[in-house]
């Protein structure tokens, strides 16, 4: 029996186990593992929903949708993301890589010069890996027609005591898994009358003022399928060819596959001016041979020096089709939501 125990709290731990191999380990052994594992850190992820949030489908997912060129435009969010995109379907194709809690297309927050090991994240923390569950608590979900809005608390990204590559050889020094932060976002598919283009209306109250901060309003992971990254000017309508990166611009970017038939595009027009800096616009290709999941990465992110206690608002907004369509509808949207710019 101990043996059995002791092997399933090493397997939690992440740890090899002699024990597997012995049927009957010698006591002093049992022993020194049981006081082995008293210093071992237990991590248990579970979901953890406001009860007030009642999922529409027993796999506890929600979907809220429009039309484009005679197909639906299927966005997703789940409980295992906490209500962050982990699905955007048209025309059969799936534009959103969902292989851990740092992919999906979410939210996220960076502080203190401190990279990922101060980092809320909308999706969960990265020990949440490819598992079911979600460190980050979501409170609430409402969705109707082609509009869905969530509400949550986002968990660190490393956790505390954890040290990671992510803390570039320091440990993190958060006191808890999950942070204070609350984040709301509002999706709202087919706004300004363009059918293809996808809002995401997203509000960070930060519980206390910091320095160093970073906004990713808007982050899209993607299957590495999406091999061509553009950038566009709205203003004279121009489409240039990127470099793989890591990169980034302050015009919008576009990805799309090789032969253009599924393309994705996000412009901002900006957050609030009289704290943010322009939108930044950048590119990432994680597609080393190493690599086990391959992906490809694009956010809408604005820096702020000096972050106040508060509400923290942006918007960024999402086109797809294939890519004459998402130019033009990239386009739309610049006149749409900066007539004086477009």
């Amino acid at each position: 029996m101990a043996a059995h125990v002791l092997d399933y709290l090493l397997q939690r731990s992440g740890k090899w186990s002699p024990l597997s191999n012995l049927r009957y380990p010698p006591f002093g052994v049992v022993l020194g593992l049981v006081v082995a594992l008293v210093s071992l850190p237990v991590f248990k992820v579970e979901a953890k929903d406001a009860s007030q949030v009642h999922w529409p489908e027993a796999s506890k997912r929600a979907s809220v949708s429009g039309k484009f060129d005679g197909s639906p435009i299927v966005v997703s969010v789940s409980s295992r993301t906490a209500g962050a995109i982990d699905s955007l379907v048209w025309k059969n194709k799936e534009f959103v890589d969902r292989s851990d809690h740092g992919r999906e297309f979410q939210s996220a927050t960076f502080y203190y010069g401190k990279g990922g090991c101060f980092n809320p994240t909308e999706a969960g923390s990265n020990r949440d890996g490819q598992g079911p569950a979600s460190t980050s608590n979501l409170l609430s979900l409402v969705y109707s027609g082609s509009t869905l809005t969530t509400k949550s608390l986002m968990a660190f990204w490393v956790g505390p005591g954890e040290a990671p590559d992510k803390c570039h050889g320091s440990v993190s020094a958060v006191k808890s898994a999950v942070s204070n932060d609350m984040l709301t976002k509002t999706i709202t598919i087919g706004v300004f009358g363009i059918p293809n283009a996808i809002e995401y209306k997203v509000n960070f109250l930060v519980p206390e003022a910091r320095t160093l901060g970073g906004f990713e309003a808007l982050t899209g992971y993607m299957p590495p399928e999406f091999s061509k990254f553009w950038t566009y000017d709205p203003v004279h309508n121009e489409l240039s060819k990127l470099s793989d990166g890591p990169g980034k611009q302050s015009l919008p970017i576009i990805f799309s596959t090789e032969d253009q038939r599924y393309a994705i595009g996000v412009y901002s027009p900006g957050g609030e001016p009289h704290r943010s800096t322009p939108p930044i616009y950048s590119r990432f290709r994680f597609t080393e041979a190493a690599r086990i999941t391959k992906t490809v990465k694009w956010n809408c992110y604005f820096e702020e020096h000096e972050v106040s206690l508060g509400d923290h608002a942006f918007s960024c907004y999402m086109v797809l089709g294939d890519m004459a369509e998402v130019q033009a509808g990239m386009r739309a949207v610049c006149k749409a939501a900066q007539p004086a710019r477009c």
